[in-house]
């Protein structure tokens, strides 16, 4: 047997954690930890690599196991894996050091596997003597394991034919599969209308109550079957509200608007053993108190404006005499979306800071008021779905919140929305995925709090990076207007996922489409509009294609629909194409009437202005390019909007760079002679990065990319493999054919896909088929796949420049991010 070198470790106590970690490392032998725990020992200056996808098991191969480090797999050959006690916790049977147990024992021959701390002993005086392991040894160990698990499962089994384990019966909240559920939503805008109709499309549904409701989730059946009323409670009678839920056998409340949640109503009901969708009042002071979230970002490094919080006007105008950039003014409390202004000088700073602090406009809640840098780009919205440890974003958005086009007038509650936005790259999610949305939720359980709902992160992508400039705990309006129709996955098994804790096991899928919804206001919003004014129209959009009206301000009286708030009505449509969409919602908004209805007529124009400038592509190639043609050919005739080059070879005589002076593009090439990897490397990217590409494409590129390339320009490098992945990576093109032939396979085609530090393991961006012919060879293969190659490189640019490969990034986020329960 080989020398231990590499070992994992999973302790749920920390102080043996700590113990264990030094005493392997005092031997020599490199550590692995769950990224959870990689903190603590941090913070104990002891030097492990994190592992993520803990809770899944390990990869086996030879009878060896593999974790995965950064996107890289290691092999470890020692599993320390220290379960709690058998004490009929469910917890137990559940934690990741049970499922890798069990990819360690099965894998004895090669892994040296602990499970007491008896064993522990005989590991480090193996490790300090650097003695091995006999077979006897490692099997006797694994049987032990062995031992261990099928008495935990075992314990378990028995528990749950007795009764439900307690800490299942609380987060199930009597939700079965089983069972058709009644549902309480409270609110009554244009965001419950929206959770309303998707509920509606569930089978697992049988009653929608909505508190209070409005004229669009009045009594109606859905087409699932589903009974929809409104209930005469108020949003903030949290009182009536858990009353209600009590007495009509309530299975799961969804709460809508802010305001409950920052008093406390999800905290009320679990209380009374009634689940609730959305975090306790502790967490949703993340909006309900400016000052509390500005702090609770710097304690956690979550990257936002610089600030100052005040509570003495004098203070506050003494800073705004010092500061030499623009400020935003936020009154720290709820101030139901008006109480941020923009002041243009330091005198109407002045004279906010007087209106807020000195006269009270918004009462208490501008009792405490926070000052902060004025931040300069375009402003997204990052929404995502979470359970407390892992976290599922949704497609970015890009909400409208000036009542006139060109972003004039008075700022509202949203005029219209869309998503997915484009200006939201794949290198911006994974950055906000990480640096925002994940941090928060690690940050809510580090402070003591389990955050559960939905977190908003409303963002400016600065040229500095995503910068936060407020969080709100629950749906936004009008981005759930646009959000919840591109979700495929039923809306009650992920929020009950979310609620059970189990959300990482959960597969959230959205749909590869735009969806863009446009708000129809009353006369006279966002100041004083009338109601009571007669609607009509809506016959004639119900039933047309990929459109879908939600109501907001609107009631029935008389049994006539009316309106009844500021924005009345928001009109949603879905398409592949973004221009489509556009078309679909304005031809549906002029079907509807009411006296003063207004609305903007210039929705997604960020989007729109985006699509009319070319994406800018280099190309890294060493061989002939013909791929880099098709590009060319679909450019040339109006198929892509892009500017292509410079086109970068290590070759001078690869005829990509003759076939690009052919077309007038910028042909470069770079010597690798007597230079390292990592300068010639250096050396290409600075060029890139001078000449403000975009997008790297590698065709026929005979060279191995080092880590340094990859993360500057990551999510934004692409490349061309000719098998369908993860199938048949690594290989070359004859390699590869053959591999496939060999295979038996009926069909094949090519991957594009973004390039990491692995070979061929990077997300894939998109894939094309073909047919395989009984007497195919790998020459007459090879000729069907390249002839899909360059389409399948202009689909990608495509989705790219639409925005539209935010499922890939989302799926590798949940890959790497992955929390044990």
């Amino acid at each position: 047997m080989a020398t231990l070198h590499r070992a994992f470790v999973s302790v749920p106590d920390s102080t043996h954690l700590i113990d264990i970690c030094k005493a392997l490392q005092s031997c020599n032998i490199d550590v692995y930890v769950p990224s959870e725990v990689s903190a603590i020992l941090q913070a104990e200056n002891i030097n492990v690599h994190e592992v993520s996808n803990v809770e899944n098991g390990f990869e086996s191969a030879d009878n060896r196991l593999f974790v995965n480090c950064a996107g890289t797999k290691r092999f470890v050959d020692i599993v320390v894996a220290l379960l709690p006690e058998l004490d009929g916790s469910w917890s137990a049977v559940q934690s990741a050091a049970a499922n890798v147990l069990r990819s360690a024992a099965v894998n004895f021959v090669a892994t040296v596997v602990v499970v007491d701390k008896a064993d522990c002993d005989l590991l480090f005086n193996k490790a300090r003597e650097r003695l091995e392991f006999s077979f006897e040894e490692r099997k006797t160990l694994a049987i032990k394991a062995f031992r261990y698990l099928s008495t935990l499962d075992n314990q378990i089994a028995v528990d749950l034919e007795s009764a439900l384990p307690s800490e299942l019966k609380a987060r199930a909240a009597h939700l079965t599969e089983n069972n058709r559920l009644r549902i309480l939503v409270v609110g009554n805008g244009g965001r419950e209308h929206a959770i309303v109709w998707k509920f509606g499309l569930s089978p697992r549904i049988a009653n929608i109550f909505v508190a209070p409701g409005n004229g669009g989730t009045a009594n109606h059946v859905t087409v699932s079957g589903a009974h929809v009323t409104n209930v005469a409670i108020a949003a903030d009678d949290l009182g009536g509200i858990v009353s209600f839920a009590k007495s009509n056998d309530i299975d799961l409340v969804v709460v809508g608007p802010e305001a409950p949640l920052c008093d406390g109503l999800v905290d009320l009901l679990e209380t009374q053993g009634i689940a609730a969708f959305g975090p306790s009042k502790f967490a949703a002071q993340l909006e309900g108190s400016k000052a509390f979230s500005k702090d609770f970002m710097a304690k956690h490094n979550i990257p936002t404006a610089a600030y100052l919080t005040v509570t003495d006007y004098e203070t506050a105008v003494k800073y705004i005499d010092s500061c030499e950039h623009q400020v935003v003014i936020k009154a720290s409390g709820l101030c139901a979306g008006k109480g941020v202004v923009l002041p243009a000088t330091k005198e109407e700073a002045k004279i906010c800071l007087k209106s807020i602090m000195v006269d009270q406009e918004f009462g208490s809640a501008g009792a405490t008021v926070v000052i902060e840098e004025r931040l300069e780009g375009e402003e997204t919205s990052f929404l995502a779905f979470t359970d407390g440890y892992s976290v599922v974003p949704m497609p970015p958005a890009q909400d409208h919140k000036r009542v006139f086009d060109n972003d004039q007038g008075p700022n509202t509650g949203g005029m219209g929305a869309y998503a997915p936005a484009p200006c939201a790259t794949p290198a911006i999610l994974d950055e906000v995925f990480h640096s925002v949305l994940q941090k928060t939720v690690d940050g809510m359980r580090a402070d003591g709090v389990v955050y559960v709902g939905v977190l908003y992160a409303g963002l400016m992508l600065t040229p500095r990076g995503p910068k936060v400039l407020e969080f709100n705990c629950r749906f936004g309006d009008p981005e759930t207007e646009v959000l919840l129709p591109l979700l495929e996955t039923d809306l009650v098994d992920v929020m009950i996922a979310c609620i059970q804790r189990r959300l990482r096991s959960l597969p959230v899928h959205w749909r590869k489409a735009t969806a863009l919804t446009v708000v129809a206001a009353s006369g006279g919003y966002p100041a004083a509009y009338p109601k009571g004014i007669e609607i009509t129209g809506l016959e004639e959009v119900s039933n047309v294609a990929d459109v879908q009206v939600f109501h907001a301000g609107t009631t029935l009286k008389d049994n006539k629909l009316v309106t009844s708030g500021g924005r009345v009505l928001t009109v949603t449509a879905v398409s592949q194409e973004l221009t489509t969409a556009l078309d679909l919602a304005y031809s549906a908004l002029k079907s509807i009437q009411f006296e003063g209805m207004h609305y903007r007529k210039d929705i997604a124009h960020h989007a729109l202005r985006r699509m009319t400038e070319p994406i800018r592509v280099a190309v890294l190639g060493s061989t002939r390019g013909t791929d880099l043609q098709a590009i060319i050919d679909a450019v040339q005739a109006g198929r892509l909007l892009a500017k292509i080059g410079p086109i970068v070879s290590n070759r001078e005589d690869a005829f990509i760079l003759e076939r690009a002076r052919n077309h007038s593009i910028e042909a470069v090439a770079v010597s690798a002679k007597g230079k390292t990897r990592e300068q010639f490397d250096t050396e290409v990217a600075t060029l890139l990065q001078n000449k403000d590409v975009e997008v790297v494409l590698l065709i026929g590129y005979m060279r191995i990319l080092s880590s340094q390339f990859v993360n500057r320009f990551w999510y934004r490098t692409l490349n061309v493999h000719p098998s369908l992945l993860p199938e048949f990576g690594g290989g070359m093109d004859g390699q590869v054919h053959e591999a496939v032939l060999k295979a038996g396979k009926t069909y094949t085609g090519c991957t594009v896909h973004f390039v990491d530090q692995g070979v061929d393991t990077g997300p894939i961006a998109v894939q094309l088929t073909c047919d395989i012919a009984a007497d195919e060879t790998p020459d007459s293969l090879k000729n069907k796949v390249q002839a899909l190659e360059g389409e399948a490189l202009i689909s990608a640019l495509r989705a790219y420049q639409a925005g539209h490969l935010y499922p890939v990034v989302i799926d590798r986020f949940r890959a790497d991010t992955a929390k044990n329960l």
